[in-house]
């Protein structure tokens, strides 16, 4: 499927989106709708990298009116991190930079050469919306094996070309969690 379509499906579905590509073995592992869902889209990983998904998703709350068009820009930047979070660490495995010795040339390598392995590429990054009472929850779950210690992030080193996502999630949004060992971020804004 071209990127704009893709998008478009995203964008303009019914609050419910399942890539065909994604093994129906791997949406039992993934969490259900809890009530207050009103969004849940499951997409590869690869599909998770490439195209503008937190666009299409953060524009679907904002025209449904469940969340504010003056939140869209920090959405879309919250939500871009930890759909790459998600994508990078969780179902493509690969670590942060400095595992490569801060060479930006190894680490995307070594994000293009899983991207290039179907058994990687096809696994699924799952966005769910939910509405509580005063906000609006984004949720991203990935099948990855987890976070091995949420509470001390590495500290960042110049250049800076990596390793930010997290700290840009909490500036971003009103409040974020890490749930699930690491494999699921929540993040929430107002809701209109």
């Amino acid at each position: 499927m071209m990127s704009n379509e893709y998008i478009h499906k995203l964008r303009n579905s019914n609050g419910y989106y399942i890539d065909p590509a994604i093994s129906q073995d791997w949406l039992s592992q993934l969490g259900q709708p809890t009530n207050g869902t009103v969004y849940k889209a499951v997409i590869t990983a690869r599909a998770a990298y490439t195209l503008g998904i937190a666009d299409a998703v953060v524009c679907w709350a904002v025209e449904r009116g469940h969340l504010a068009a003056h939140y869209e820009s920090p959405a879309v930047t919250a939500l871009s991190e930890g759909i790459a979070n998600a994508t990078v660490h969780g179902s493509l495995g690969v670590l942060g930079m400095d595992a490569y010795n801060d060479d930006p040339n190894g680490y995307f390598s070594a994000i293009n050469d899983r991207l290039a392995d179907f058994a990687y590429a096809t696994l699924p990054i799952a966005i769910m919306l939910r509405v509580s009472l005063r906000r609006l929850w984004f949720h991203v779950e990935d099948t990855g094996r987890g976070a091995i210690d949420l509470r001390h992030p590495h500290p960042i080193k110049m250049p800076l070309l990596a390793g930010r996502g997290r700290k840009v999630m909490a500036a971003m949004a009103v409040r974020v969690r890490h749930t699930l060992n690491g494999r699921r971020t929540s993040m929430s804004f107002p809701h209109a």
